[in-house]
C-alpha cells in the first residue's frame, strides 16, 4: 500500500533551493517513505516526540526532515542541513508549531 506524503509550502521552498544532487537524494528518501511507510526503521528514520518523526538523509552533506502521520499522509513539515551530533532544540519547536497547524 502507497502512502502520500505531503510537502508543505516551506519545505518546497527548501528544497528546490538545494544542488540538483542533495535534491534528488532527499526526493528518493521522501519516495521511499511513500513506499515503505510506517515499515521503515532506524537508522532511515526516527520518532523525535510525540507526533513528530525524522527522516535521515545520509550523505557529505546529512539532512533532516521531519514529519507527521495524519489520516494516512504523511506531512514533511520541516528540512533542514545537520551540521552537528544533536538535533538543534530551535529546528524542533519550528517543526512542532508547523505539525500543531496540520492537527
Amino acid at each position: 500500500m502507497p502512502w502520500r506524503a505531503i510537502l508543505l509550502v516551506k519545505v518546497y521552498k527548501d528544497l528546490v533551493k538545494l544542488s540538483i544532487k542533495d535534491r534528488s537524494r532527499i526526493e528518493s528518501a521522501i519516495g521511499f517513505l511513500e513506499k515503505y511507510g510506517p515499515f521503515i526503521k532506524p537508522p532511515l528514520c526516527k520518532k523525535i516526540k510525540a507526533n513528530l518523526f525524522e527522516l535521515r538523509i545520509r550523505g557529505q552533506d546529512s539532512y533532516r526532515i521531519f514529519y507527521t502521520f495524519v489520516k494516512g499522509n504523511y506531512y514533511l513539515v520541516h528540512l533542514f542541513k545537520k551540521k552537528s551530533q544533536k538535533i538543534p532544540p530551535r529546528e524542533i519547536k519550528v517543526a512542532l508549531d508547523r505539525v500543531k497547524q496540520i492537527i
